[in-house]
Order: C-alpha cells, then structure tokens, then sequence
C-alpha cells in the first residue's frame, strides 16, 4: 500500500494496473486484495496543491532528486535528501527538492514508510524511473564550443584540470557519451568533450597548455552551468553513469546498446541497496 498525500483519478488507474492499493490525506482510498476486499472511495478534492509547480521535475536541474534515488534509494527526510545532493555536487532548495518528492509519489516512483520504526521515503519503481529520465531527458544549454590541442598528455591534462577546478571553484567533466568508457566496454572517441562552466577563464588560467585550433584538435570545450551535467561527477573528471546512459540513449543503435548495459549495472545495484534496507 502506498501512503500519498493526494491521489488523483489517474494515480489510481495506476495502482489498479500495478495491483497496489492506496490512501491519500484527502479523504481517497483504493484497497484491492484480489479475491478478498475491494474498496474504491475516490473524488475528494486535492487539498494540498503545489503552490508553484515545476513543469518537469525528470528534466534539467530538478532531475537531480530523481538522479540521486538511482544512486541511494530511500532516505529518511528531505533534508537528508538535500545533504546528500550537496556532497555529489547537486544544490537545491528545500521546496524544489519536496516538490520534485511530491510529483515522484504520484508518479508510483516513490513510496512512504510511515512506521512508528522508521520513517523514510524509498524508490518503488527504479526501472520506470530510468525510463521518466531517459524520454524527458534535455541536454544541457550551451553557451558556447571551442576546438582546442592540448600541449601535454592527456593524463597529465586531465590532473591539471582537477587542481585548476579546485583552485577557481569552476566546474569541469567529461560529457557522459566520453565518459561511458569508465563504465562499459566501447571505442573511445578521437576528441574528448569536457562540458566546462567557465571556457573563457580555463584557457586564459592554462595559457600555453592548450591552445584554441580546429587543426588536429582533440579536445571539444562545452561551456554550460547547467549543473546536472557535473552532478554525481567521479574521479578522473569522469560524468556520473546517469549521465553516460542519458546521453547514449539519444544516440544511435550502437549508444543505445551500450547505455542499457550501464543500466544493468545501476539497476542491480539499487536491487541490491534496496533488500538490505528492507525496502
């Protein structure tokens, strides 16, 4: 059974697909024990109403609370929510992250344990979930692309460019379809794409280590500040998995097949992280 605060005419016609009974705090009440009890009390008005919505909480920033419920799938209060968005990178407001929450629980994408034990709200469905993310999903806007040559190796390069994100407090990653290599078995490309907050200060703080050329380059500079993009960001200057499988699965058959093998690995891990919990 699912505990909500609002179940609207279309949230019950998912829980009667999904054999899965439910109550709101509106007076709603749909129990279904197959063979046993049927009971469909439904109509009451929606007495909580998000006072600003967000229009999709699966796309840009707001996507980062359902990113992270892929990462760790129940937590035990918002503000627990909102410190670990903050050490993966991720920044968002108190009402942002309980309205993203809210629209997730009408969804069936996450339920609520009201235990006298423990209380905490948990991922229900991380299959649907990865399928919200990747139909709703947006890239990032890009404010503008540079070709550059870096002048020394590339492991080197990729050192210089940790200290220079942690000296300036700009961000710096490698997009998620560069990334995927961390994550799965694929061809790497010729050029590697760093999505970048700051183009303009990296090449001017680098000076002669790269140098802006459309002539055998082999690096791509994006610039955005658009943070789902450097959210969940791994060692090396890796993207998160999340964002290697969102951006593979825009691509062609090839991306596609590679992006549902670091879904696998996801998926088993959240299978895995939720029958400890008891979830």
């Amino acid at each position: 059974m699912v505990y909500l605060p609002y179940l609207s005419p279309k949230t019950v016609n998912m829980l009667k697909e999904a054999d899965v009974s439910g109550v709101d705090l509106c007076g709603n009440l749909f129990v279904c024990i197959p063979g046993k009890v049927y009971i469909e009390r439904i109509g009451k008005p929606n007495r909580f109403p998000s006072s600003a919505s967000i229009k999709n909480v699966y796309q840009k920033n707001s996507s980062l609370v359902p990113r992270l419920f892929l990462l760790q799938p129940s937590f035990e209060s918002i503000a627990a929510i909102i410190r670990e968005l903050n050490r993966r990178n991720g920044n968002l407001t108190q009402a942002t992250v309980s309205k993203v929450c809210l629209r997730m629980e009408e969804d069936i994408i996450l339920g609520k344990s009201n235990s006298q034990k423990q209380k905490k709200t948990y991922l229900m469905q991380p299959e649907a979930l990865l399928e919200y993310l990747s139909e709703q999903y947006a890239p990032p806007t890009v404010r503008r692309r540079l070709m550059v040559k870096s002048q020394i190796p590339q492991k080197e390069l990729s050192e210089r460019l940790v200290q220079w994100s942690r000296d300036t407090g700009e961000s710096i990653v490698r997009t998620g379809a560069v990334s995927c290599t961390a994550y799965t078995v694929m061809a790497r490309e010729e050029v590697t794409a760093f999505y970048c907050s700051d183009v303009g200060r990296l090449l001017s703080d680098l000076g002669d280590l790269i140098e802006e050329t459309k002539r055998f380059a082999d690096m791509e500079l994006i610039e955005t500040t658009d943070q789902f993009v450097y959210f969940d960001q791994r060692d090396n200057l890796y993207a998160s998995p999340i964002q290697s499988y969102l951006e593979l699965m825009q691509g062609d058959k090839r991306d596609r097949q590679a992006a549902e093998m670091i879904a696998q690995e996801l998926l088993k891990k959240v299978r895995m992280a939720l029958e400890k919990n008891g979830d």
